[in-house]
């Protein structure tokens, strides 16, 4: 994982563990409420004393602040972490000048005021609906019921077991929450809960991180001389089409003005380098330097260059498939040379397969750029790792090791591909980001939606999806993969998953990889290495 997507993501587990200490305290909040228009005095149930409703104002002050802005306090002093953990990132990347403990004060001051201004217009509600519903002579038991909803919508308290039940399963979170919270919707969809305490905690808990962190990147950025900015950051099933298309890519400030003038779904107001992708977005920028945006892709110079077998060296077109094999990293093809070399190779059209009991290679070296060369290669240092590690029968390193496997797991659970509820968007997702989608109308009137690849090496990515998938992204969307019946193979999951990282190792699109795949890309490099030594 690259030291930005690892900072995204200690960004993300901070504002979501912030999130939930909110949580628990607006339900303390909610009941410290109650508790005080339970002692109202009532006639038949009914509130009526006015003077004691215009006492309740001063009441409700005082919870809100030792309960909700005590809270918000500690949630801001935690943006101290949000920034070392910014330092330390940037530091892998260049010499940034450090900030100020005094800009990092002020831009808390600044977040705060999001809270306080939250916790002004809820006690005027609050303190003003009690006032209402004393002058009208409303119930204790209905204004209660009205004052939880109004600070914790669907997940108020109540005395239905079944809704108390759900309210802490959604407060729980996980994956248990989604389904719970949906329910909880779907009970209170006649009531108007839209514009409740939580909502608007929930937003600004996230919100006010995510600009805090972006404030000082920027501030940094232009103190240090930046270029230009890369956005990164965790795409989820429900990321907006906007930063899907700009995610790992670097604009420079004038372009990124310029792209950000766009109207999109959740566009916030405000300084693009600050409000990004909009309300609840993920997405960051991170500075970068002229050498960073120079520097190749592609490793060409300096490096090893692959050492073809003497009994190779007669065949057919072997001179084309050293060029296509030299396109590797230098680790790559230092593990290559390492390991015992294929013992035959042969074109058969646009066929691509490897035999590891014989070390035959099959490959148009020419066809899709040279990627299935590199694809099949693959198998083969998957498979003779294998071996060096002791397999037993005929299996790669990539079937056996437990940190890959863990890994693979982990990335199809982060890309959401492990669940039907999440499946589609998923892959309808990922399909956007590699493939140029046209509506194509068939004689029959049907549309049939063509998949091209933007780029032949991205078929090596859509391969791993569809191991991701075991199959079923190819057999329910189309596009390149090995499909269920392939993939019905355990074993044969991590493998294509391997060989398609070997691949795609050395091209522009391991950014991509490691944004979507980052366990896999993170453990294949281990093991090259591990096998380098």
């Amino acid at each position: 994982m690259t030291p930005d997507i690892q900072h995204a993501k200690f960004i993300e587990q901070l504002g979501d563990a912030n999130e939930k200490r909110m949580a628990t305290v607006l339900q303390t909040l909610e009941s410290r409420i109650a508790a005080i228009v339970a002692s109202a005095p009532t006639k038949a149930g009914k509130l009526f004393d006015l003077e004691w409703a215009i006492a309740a104002r001063q009441d409700i002050l005082i919870q809100i602040r030792t309960l909700f802005l005590a809270e918000s306090t500690a949630v801001v002093n935690d943006y101290s972490k949000a920034s070392e953990s910014l330092r330390l990132m940037l530091g892998e990347y260049g010499d940034f000048v450090g900030v100020s403990e005094d800009v990092v004060r002020a831009l808390k001051r600044q977040s705060f005021q999001g809270f306080e201004a939250i916790a002004s217009r809820f006690l005027n509600e609050i303190a003003d609906e009690v006032y209402q519903n004393t002058l009208t002579g409303r119930t204790a038991a209905d204004s209660i019921t009205s004052l939880r909803q109004k600070i914790n919508g669907v997940f108020a308290a109540s005395d239905k077991v079944e809704v108390a039940r759900l309210v802490d399963i959604a407060n729980a979170g996980g994956k248990a929450s989604e389904d719970a919270i949906k329910s909880l919707h779907s009970i209170f969809a006649a009531d108007k809960l839209g514009n409740n305490m939580r909502r608007y905690s929930t937003q600004i808990v996230h919100d006010s991180l995510m600009q805090f962190d972006a404030s000082i990147a920027i501030q940094l950025g232009k103190e240090s001389g930046a270029d230009a900015y890369k956005y990164y950051g965790s795409t989820i099933t429900d990321t907006r089409e906007f930063c899907r298309r700009h995610a790992g890519k670097t604009y420079t400030e004038e372009e990124i003005r310029e792209i950000w003038q766009g109207d999109w779904a959740g566009k916030a107001p405000g300084d693009p380098f600050i409000v990004r992708g909009g309300y609840g977005c993920r997405h960051h920028f991170r500075p970068v330097f002229q050498e960073e945006i120079d520097e190749p892709i592609v490793e060409t110079q300096g490096k090893p260059q692959y050492l073809l077998s003497q009994k190779l060296q007669s065949l057919p077109r072997i001179n084309e498939f050293s060029q296509e094999m030299n396109k590797l990293s230098g680790k790559q093809i230092s593990i290559v040379n390492k390991l015992p070399p294929i013992e035959n190779f042969a074109v058969e059209g646009k066929k691509g397969y490897y035999r590891g009991l014989s070390r035959k290679l099959v490959a148009d070296p020419k066809f899709d750029g040279g990627s299935v060369v590199r694809h099949e290669y693959g198998h083969h240092v998957d498979f003779e790792l294998g071996r060096v590690v002791g397999n037993s029968g005929f299996s790669g390193v990539s079937a056996t090791d437990s940190v890959f496997l863990s890994a693979f797991d982990e990335d199809r659970k982060g890309l959401g591909l492990h669940r039907s509820a999440t499946f589609d968007d998923a892959v309808k997702g990922v399909q956007k980001e590699i493939y140029n989608i046209e509506d194509v109308v068939k004689p029959s009137g049907r549309t049939w939606a063509k998949k091209v690849l933007k780029d032949p090496e991205l078929g090596n990515f859509s391969d791993i999806v569809d191991a991701l998938s075991y199959g079923k992204m190819q057999k329910t969307y189309g596009g390149h993969g090995h499909g269920v019946t392939y993939f019905k193979r355990k074993e044969a999951r991590p493998q294509e998953a391997f060989a398609n990282l070997f691949a795609l190792r050395n091209t522009k699109h391991w950014s991509l990889v490691q944004e979507k795949m980052p366990s896999m890309a993170k453990r294949f490099d281990e093991i090259i290495e591990e096998g380098l030594k």
